[in-house]
């Protein structure tokens, strides 16, 4: 678990976390770091929470990336200010939701769009972008049924 740091201005990634299942990531602010401010490789029930994620990757990187990896959820948490909000590269069964994707140049990325769930059948994401009717859509035919008129709390 990592929980409750400061995890700033790292010329790499703040927080990289490679084949570790149930790994859990909370409380965190992870900001200013080089590339990417959280990446997660290969970690099978993923839970990133409530994780303060802003200016990350000037270098042209996401602020969170998670790759190859299968179930979990990434929920609560505020990503702004950077290139890519979050991206999912063969991830699946992932729930996503009640997350703040603020000033993001591109909000989120999901290659596998239909294989993860962006609401939480009730609720979903605040998009700083969004016109405010519909659903969300994004790459891939990734879709948030439920997108949040104004930020998550």
């Amino acid at each position: 678990m990592i929980s409750n740091s400061n995890v700033k201005s790292n010329s790499q990634c703040g927080i990289y976390q490679s084949t570790c299942p149930s790994t859990q990531i909370s409380g965190n602010n992870v900001s200013s770091n080089a590339k990417m401010g959280i990446v997660a490789y290969t970690c099978n029930g993923i839970s990133v929470t409530t994780n303060d994620i802003w200016l990350n990757g000037a270098m042209g990187y996401n602020a969170v990336e998670i790759r190859g990896s299968t179930g979990g959820s990434i929920v609560a948490n505020n990503i702004g200010g950077s290139l890519r909000g979050l991206s999912l590269v063969t991830c699946t069964g992932l729930v996503i939701y009640h997350n703040d994707f603020v000033n993001n140049a591109n909000r989120v990325y999901d290659s596998n769009g239909p294989s993860n769930s962006w609401d939480s059948g009730g609720s979903g994401n605040y998009y700083s972008d969004y016109g405010g009717s519909g659903y969300y859509y994004f790459n891939y035919q990734g879709v948030d049924h439920y997108p949040l008129l104004t930020r998550w709390p």
